[in-house]
């Protein structure tokens, strides 16, 4: 029966290779592949009955895993569990079958009749594409894109309430190829996996390009403007989403791997999409940065029209500080509490990155600064630095351990410091000055001739006042610590500063 069965398989290959040529043009991809179907089960039938090699079916109860409730596998299992009966037991069920298939002579029916339709899968592939493309379009129809709609300072959703962590377009994605491959994995193993794998990643990238184009305008520049707390949680959203994404793809390239024949799984790699999914993430994340830093601009604006140059008593921190701290305070919270651990810490690094050397420039453009201005600058600086120290604590819930904030305080301490030293020594008196100077401001920094410039300006010193301390300065340092004022950016700084020699 065995040698029969195997004739009458290459026979009906021959037949079947014969009537496929002659449909090409014409071929329904839905009728192929359901006659692909019952042709893997006829063989796997076969290969349990007749087959006698080392890796065969060993239980017919596995065979069609996945698709066992179609009547053909239960009939099987049925069958098999009456002979385990009469044999004893399934134990000597499977030795009687060993025992007679090492008799047969060596068989293998897997693929034997299937592997004729491989070559007119490309359709398959093609249908593949298209019902991603077509999910693709349903999920950018049907999913709510928007975060909150309002402005709502206590943190209320501005709608139905829902609290969403990241779009369920994503695990609609995600569930279509994981049930695409268990589907295409039973019709073939080979090459046209291979193909199908790759419409995987397109689409993929493709639903990553969907969700980037949902940023505010302006994320791949610097022209982000200020962001409402919807953009914000849209933001938030897309960063999420993108991490939820990242995070699985390794999964999925290695459950392809997994069913696909050695010969092709170095042609399944999906690292570039997991690294753009990363990418994104820092884009979602930095986009959110930029509406603060465009937020922290307008207050700091207000800081530079002060008249500093008057200044006349030193008391409570300044309103601007305040103003900052309220501005976090309200802002930060929910964009903190939708992130991640790890991104969460991110963005505040990124946040302490960008709005203190901001916090800094702005120093500079208040013109003029007298003896008791810098003081009420100091006071101020070192409000600001304790604001930026609490920013990871605005999550709420459990206080995050000193070890995880470790990275986000020598942020903070190093980016404060060079604040911290420039109004010291801006407060001190010219005559002390270069000491404190000495002291305070890191020597061997690329902007540190460019910094004394600024300060030597900002203080109203003459050019030869200037040249003078520059010359003392130098007279008490190695030759590699040597500064001189920045010339070319004179010009510049005398427009900032409306100095006049």
């Amino acid at each position: 029966p065995a040698v029969l069965s195997r004739d009458f398989c290459y026979l009906t290959k021959d037949h079947l290779r014969t009537v496929l040529k002659s449909q090409v043009q014409t071929m329904d991809i839905n009728a192929l592949v359901a006659a692909l179907q019952k042709t893997i089960q006829f063989e796997q039938e076969l290969q349990v009955r007749f087959g006698n090699t080392n890796d065969d079916v060993k239980d017919s109860r596995a065979v069609s895993k996945g698709s066992g409730m179609d009547a053909n596998s239960i009939k099987m299992r049925y069958k098999q569990e009456m002979e385990e009966k009469k044999a004893g037991g399934k134990e000597k069920y499977l030795a009687q079958m060993a025992a007679a298939k090492a008799q047969r002579p060596k068989m293998d029916f897997k693929k034997i009749i299937s592997s004729v339709f491989y070559g007119y899968l490309g359709e398959y592939v093609k249908l593949e594409r298209e019902n991603i493309a077509k999910l693709l379009s349903q999920v950018e129809k049907e999913e709510k894109w928007s975060g909150r709609d309002n402005e709502d300072d206590s943190g209320a959703d501005g709608g139905d309430g829902e609290e969403r962590r990241s779009y369920s377009g994503s695990e609609k994605i995600l569930i279509y190829i994981k049930k695409s491959l268990q589907r295409c994995s039973r019709l073939t193993t080979g090459a046209v996996l291979a193909e199908i794998a790759k419409e995987y990643r397109q689409g993929l990238s493709d639903y990553r390009a969907l969700i980037t184009s949902k940023l505010p305008r302006g994320s791949k520049t610097d022209s982000v403007q200020q962001l409402s707390r919807s953009d914000n949680e849209r933001c938030c959203l897309v960063a999420n989403t993108a991490e939820d994404c990242k995070d699985i793809i390794p999964g999925i390239e290695k459950a392809i791997k997994n069913v696909l024949d050695a010969k092709y799984t170095e042609e399944v790699d999906f690292s570039h999409e997991q690294s753009q999914f990363a990418a994104l993430v820092n884009l979602a994340v930095e986009t959110v940065v930029k509406g603060f830093i465009f937020r922290l601009g307008k207050i700091l604006s207000m800081m530079t029209r002060m008249p500093w140059d008057k200044w006349e008593s030193v008391g409570d921190q300044s309103e601007y500080v305040n103003q900052i701290n309220s501005m976090f305070s309200q802002y930060v919270p929910p964009v903190s509490k939708m992130l991640s651990d790890a991104y969460h810490l991110f963005f505040c690094n990124q946040l302490a990155k960008a709005c203190i050397p901001l916090y800094e420039e702005h120093i500079f453009k208040c013109k003029r600064v007298n003896a008791l201005g810098a003081q009420q600058l100091a006071l101020d600086s070192h409000a600001i630095k304790s604001i930026f120290l609490a920013i990871p604590r605005l999550r709420g819930g459990e206080k995050l351990p000193a070890r995880r904030t470790r990275a986000f305080t020598r942020i903070v301490d190093r980016e404060m410091g060079r604040v911290v030293a420039i109004v010291k020594t801006l407060a001190s008196p010219t005559d002390c000055l270069i000491a404190t100077c000495r002291t305070l401001m890191p020597r061997g920094d690329a902007r540190f001739s460019e910094t004394l410039t600024k300060v030597l300006y900002l203080k109203g010193l003459k050019k030869q006042q200037q040249e003078a301390l520059v010359e003392t300065y130098n007279a008490g340092v190695e030759a590699k610590d040597r500064v001189a004022l920045d010339k070319k950016s004179e010009g510049h700084f005398k427009r900032i500063f409306n100095f006049r020699s």
